[in-house]
């Protein structure tokens, strides 16, 4: 997938779920905004996980897989509906018993590089998907844990958010380096 065919993505599908707050950001282009990015590597995924639901974005986009489980500390959810697929929680997300199964996580949280750390801890204990990671270059923080990352890894900006994506393969053989994602 190169940056001129996400670009060419069509995401008009969402203009059932968003606000018109979100379309802007949601319909930018791919190396600024993620979401076309996300809507490609959910594509033929079955489980995927969306830490960090915010207003719901993220979620929306990667609605093109069969499913998607999406968590936040609090609801701060603002879609005119949400996609049959996806759904909602707030609590803690590494107490769901079926997260480290899933295909693909996408990590967006509050980018302080604490919660980023334990996570990734976390997921060293079984999962064997690909972890998608946003605002890698944002701060000093963020910054700081993923350059710590040991695992194979890739850095998307080019084609993800302009504050730095970046995506971990926590098993290389299963994932053969992601072969949705360019």
């Amino acid at each position: 997938m190169t940056l001129k065919e996400l670009n060419n993505t069509d995401l008009s599908y969402s203009d059932e779920y968003l606000n018109d707050f979100a379309k802007n950001d949601f319909n930018g282009l791919a190396g600024k905004e993620h979401y076309r990015l996300l809507n490609h590597i959910c594509k033929d995924k079955n489980l995927v996980y969306d830490i960090g639901s915010y207003r719901g974005s993220s979620a929306v986009a990667m609605s093109s897989a069969k499913k998607v489980v999406s968590y936040d500390v609090e609801s701060l959810t603002e879609l005119k509906k949400k996609p049959k697929n996806v759904t909602f929680n707030i609590g803690n997300c590494m107490l769901d018993k079926n997260i480290l199964n899933a295909d693909l996580i996408l990590l967006d949280t509050y980018h302080d590089g604490t919660f980023e750390k334990v996570f990734l801890d976390f997921l060293r204990t079984g999962f064997k998907g690909i972890l998608l990671m946003d605002d890698i270059f944002l701060n000093k923080e963020m910054m700081t844990v993923w350059y710590g990352i040991k695992e194979p890894k890739d850095d998307l900006t080019s084609i993800g958010h302009y504050t730095g994506t970046g995506i971990v393969y926590f098993n290389e053989t299963r994932l053969k380096r992601c072969s949705n994602c360019g």
